[in-house]
């Protein structure tokens, strides 16, 4: 199976976050419900059909990847370390380097999360990048976030809630945002579900990265 084949099968975003989750490794059904944020018949609904279709496999209590998708997924496991094509600007035709992304550009200014964003930066680009251009502080509060997952998970989890970012910028700001990250990082274990509740316990104000500079997944 191919990323093309995969994102043209009928599948629910949550369903989409659970096997981005399950890219890093296996995971029992209540990790997955709290990587999803979702409660135990929430998370029933969106992986039972996927165990249906064949494309997650269970064993036991574990919820692994089929191996069509475990092929898929597999040489992105490592988000700790940078790909070998974002380490230098590309060039182009005449010896001169292409600008560098805005991925890469934030990567370089936060060595320590400098995986875990070309990570994001490939997998997400149509996300990650305008994140990175327009409220790339933004995107560093998810990363760090995203490393109380653990390393086994980290990669996954950043991907998985990226577009759930995105939307957040779009309603209250990037501001309000990467605040809420910052708080939800220092106070909870498991920092997206509650940096949600934050936000959501605001009223919406007008964005500060407009809808169409963010782009859309």
């Amino acid at each position: 199976m191919t990323l093309r084949e995969l994102s043209q099968l009928d599948l629910k975003r949550k369903q989409y976050r659970a096997i981005l989750y399950l890219a890093e490794g296996e995971a029992s059904f209540e990790e997955l419900c709290q990587a999803l944020g979702v409660s135990k018949t929430q998370g029933y609904e969106a992986v039972s059909p996927l165990v249906r279709q064949g494309l997650i496999e269970k064993e036991g209590s574990r919820y692994r990847l089929s191996p069509a998708l475990e092929g898929l997924f597999s040489p992105l496991r490592r988000p700790q370390e940078a790909s070998p094509s974002e380490e230098k600007p590309k060039r182009a035709k005449g010896g001169k380097p292409k600008p560098e992304s805005p991925v890469a550009a934030l990567a370089q200014a936060h060595p320590h999360l400098k995986g875990l964003l070309h990570f994001a930066g490939q997998t997400l680009p149509k996300v990650a990048q305008p994140l990175a251009a327009k409220a790339p502080g933004v995107l560093v509060g998810a990363a760090l976030a995203a490393r109380k997952y653990g390393r086994g998970q980290e990669g996954s989890v950043l991907v998985s809630w990226l577009p759930d970012i995105k939307a957040w910028v779009e309603a209250w700001g990037a501001e309000a945002v990467e605040g809420a990250l910052t708080e939800a990082t220092k106070k909870a274990d498991k920092p997206f579900p509650y940096a949600r509740k934050l936000l959501l316990a605001r009223p919406e104000e007008t964005p500060e990265v407009p809808e169409e500079e963010l782009g859309y997944f």
